[in-house]
């Protein structure tokens, strides 16, 4: 499939990333990768592509997932590879790599023999320096970008931008020319007049290119790839501190074990101290009545020799007087080893192991090691910023969102209706129990920073961070600011509005130096900045302000719930953009946007489900049927990076993390 002899320092540049082998015929992608043509027609045909959506129409590259249509619809799959368009300059690369002489394309055709000194990316065509010259000098090919050969692997990486072709999907014979913001499709001419009549926002690449958006894209582009080695000096050093935990823990095993050892030996040593104590003792006893019985063996051989003598040269009477004192010396002699073997026992020794011995010998492990897996946050922020400043939302969309439980925080005795993120490391909490206070709350831990009183029940909060000023409406009519300074709430104080009659105050946020809040069934708005305490309406409406309710600015639009259990979204001087009613939400008021324009919604009825509307406010999606532990939802409120949401109601907060179910990572060619 492949040759092996790749170009020295140049062995990635070469090498097909499939077969893993110097490229033989390579073919380049839209995408700009390349591939030999074998190895990506095995890929195009292979049965598991079969499973992907739309496989007789296009393929994904296998190393960026890019959508790639073959170059003409109409030819059999088996053909696709080979209609892909020839990398000419890898091939290029490959023969100097493999010391084959080379011959200047101009020259070669009319039968001239000279040495290339030049590349033309354009023409793909190696130049001497004569043609090179009469090339630069040629209208058509003046403007051509020409590099010295020995460069061509530093300059072009081995791409061809050839392969990007300029010729509509749709329309083969036309010139893409069009833009279409709202599809975020690259057309012609034809495509707009005949599918894109209903799009509001159609742009020529011309006036793209021109606004000067694009000339920043490397700059971009690098932060984004400095986000990306950001995050994978993060998971390198996840990984490092994992194998580094391992390596600890498994010291620590082996510690114990050597531990027990050491303990074992010395209970050895113990075990047989005592048991040569007491074979000594027993020895020492053995030895007492070994003595008497063999001191009576010898006495006995002694009698019978003197017996032997008294009756060979003795009288009878000597004979007598030798018997009669050799019994008594019997009868003696039997009596002490009597004495001292009349409590012999015989002793049967073995040993008897302790029971936690018996015990170890069916174990199958010397113990567990215990994990606390603490989550991670934030890890892909700066990706979405930088990639936000390329236009792209890379935040989970409305096909594919989805959410997971986090951790819940628990605080006995607490009724939370409300609360709000500070900063990335703490949260706002509003009590409406018995003692109504302020809770400043770490995100994590679930562990209480500081405590304020509030004398009315708090019913919605916001915060803004350029003042660090937190404010506060309650079921009472009234509205308060306070400071948030040092991890603590300071300068309670009531708002006094120039207002004839305020008939209660509802949800609130922050948006541009300004404060809107829903109240006496309209949406208002006052400066952060202004002391004059005075109210301008933006618009009525008709949400109530003496329950719950929900609001978020989201750039130039209002997104707000309603008495009919609506949730509406508006300019910020009321013009509709839309209204959702949905007989499956029965008590919407609660609410979270994303800034992708995703809505989410809480319905408290029936201990609480969540739900997610789309951008354009005509679909709708069921997230959760239940909360983990909120059984009464009262409210919803997003972090910073709008990662986790947060959900509380009674004495618990619910923290989810936002996902997407199936990531779309594929991009069309």
């Amino acid at each position: 499939m492949a040759t092996s002899k790749p170009f020295d320092g140049q062995t990635e540049l070469l090498t097909c990333q499939i077969c893993y082998e110097t490229f033989k015929i390579p073919k380049i992608l839209p995408c700009l990768h390349t591939f030999c043509e074998q190895c990506i027609h095995e890929f195009i045909i292979s049965p598991g592509r079969k499973k992907e959506p739309h496989s007789n129409k296009e393929f994904s590259c296998p190393t960026c997932k890019t959508l790639v249509r073959p170059t003409d619809a109409k030819s059999d799959i088996d053909k696709w590879a080979a209609n892909l368009p020839h990398n000419v300059t890898i091939q290029e690369m490959i023969a100097m790599s493999n010391g084959e002489k080379r011959k200047c394309s101009a020259c070669t055709r009319h039968d001239e023999m000279s040495e290339p000194k030049f590349w033309c990316e354009i023409c793909q065509e190696a130049l001497c320096e004569k043609c090179n010259d009469m090339h630069s000098r040629m209208k058509l090919s003046a403007s051509h970008n020409v590099i010295p050969v020995a460069e061509v692997a530093s300059f072009t990486y081995g791409m061809v931008v050839h392969a990007i072709s300029n010729h509509c999907y749709v329309h083969p014979s036309n010139l893409v020319d069009v833009f279409c913001c709202d599809l975020q499709i690259i057309c012609c001419g034809s495509c707009v007049s005949t599918g894109h009549r209903r799009c509001k926002k159609v742009m020529t690449i011309a006036s793209l290119m021109t606004s000067g958006k694009y000339q920043s894209l490397p700059v971009k582009i690098n932060e984004i790839k400095q986000a990306v080695e950001n995050l994978l000096n993060e998971k390198n050093q996840e990984k490092a501190d994992t194998k580094l935990a391992t390596e600890d823990t498994e010291e620590e095993a082996k510690k114990m074990l050597e531990q027990i050892k050491c303990k074992l030996d010395n209970l050895f040593d113990t075990f047989v101290k005592q048991l040569h104590i007491f074979r000594d003792e027993k020895y020492t006893s053995f030895n007492v009545r070994t003595r008497l019985v063999e001191q009576f063996g010898k006495n006995l051989d002694h009698w019978i020799r003197s017996i032997d003598v008294v009756e060979k040269f003795g009288t009878k009477t000597q004979l007598f007087i030798l018997v009669e004192k050799i019994k008594h010396h019997i009868a003696s002699n039997v009596s002490a080893i009597a004495q001292v073997t009349q409590s012999n026992t015989l002793v049967e020794l073995s040993f008897q192991k302790k029971d936690i011995f018996s015990q170890l010998e069916t174990m199958v492990e010397i113990g567990t090691f215990e994990t606390f897996e603490r989550p991670i946050f934030g890890q892909m922020t700066d990706i979405y910023k930088h990639c936000a400043g390329l236009g792209l939302n890379c935040y989970p969309k409305f096909k594919n969102a989805s959410v997971q439980f986090v951790e819940s925080i628990c605080v006995v005795g607490s009724t939370f209706t409300c609360g709000v993120c500070i900063d990335e490391k703490y949260i706002v909490v509003g009590d409406a129990g018995p003692q109504n206070k302020l809770y400043i709350i770490e995100k994590h831990s679930g562990y209480i920073v500081s405590t304020t009183d509030i004398h009315s029940d708090v019913k919605r909060l916001c915060y803004d961070k350029k003042s660090k000023q937190l404010f506060i409406s309650c079921y009472s009519e009234e509205l308060y600011k306070a400071e948030v300074k040092a991890e603590d709430i300071i300068k309670v104080t009531k708002i006094p509005f120039n207002e004839d009659h305020i008939n209660f105050f509802g949800a609130l946020c922050t948006s541009n130096n300004e404060v809107y809040v829903v109240v006496n069934r309209a949406i208002k708005k006052f400066s952060i900045n202004d002391d004059s305490n005075q109210m301008s309406k933006c618009f009525n409406t008709n949400t109530g302000c003496r329950g719950l309710n929900g609001m978020n600015v989201i750039g130039k639009y209002i997104v707000f719930t309603t008495a009919n259990n609506e949730i509406k979204c508006s300019t910020l001087q009321g013009k509709r953009k839309f209204c959702y009613k949905n007989d499956e939400l029965e008590s919407p008021e609660c609410i979270a946007v994303l800034s992708s324009g995703l809505t989410l919604v809480v319905d408290r009825a029936n201990d609480g489900s969540l739900h997610l509307i789309s951008q354009d406010g005509l679909k709708h999606r069921r997230l959760l049927e239940k909360f983990e532990n909120v059984s009464n939802p009262t409210d919803i409120w997003l972090d910073g990076n709008e990662e986790l949401v947060y959900f509380t109601g009674g004495k618990y907060i619910d923290t989810y993390r936002i996902v997407a179910d199936q990531q779309d990572d594929s991009t069309e060619a």
